[in-house]
């Protein structure tokens, strides 16, 4: 079985960072902490979020390995997620 994982591979180099995944998207992107990063999760909606810490590598490729259990509750859930990087943003890419 394959493993399922979030990349991102436009982050900066070696460094840590954030992942969020939630249930809830922001499409168009806010600001809810006005610090000036768009957040493309929605926080105020969501009624799952969970946060991950990330590190991303010399040639800022990052991969959170994020294994799905087998359950039918999770049967046509949507999940969004990006990954926040010292006052700047990253979109994942999904990898089955």
């Amino acid at each position: 079985m394959a493993a399922f994982a979030l990349i991102c591979d436009k982050a900066p180099a070696a460094s840590l960072g954030l992942a969020i995944v939630a249930d809830a998207q922001d499409a168009s992107g806010s600001d809810p902490f006005g610090l000036g990063v768009l957040l493309h999760v929605d926080l105020t909606a969501a009624t799952l979020v969970l946060p991950l810490d990330i590190a991303s590598d010399a040639s800022g490729n990052a991969t959170v390995v994020c294994p799905i259990p087998n359950s039918p509750a999770l049967a046509g859930q949507s999940f969004y997620g990006m990954a926040l990087w010292a006052w700047g943003a990253c979109p994942f890419r999904r990898s089955i």
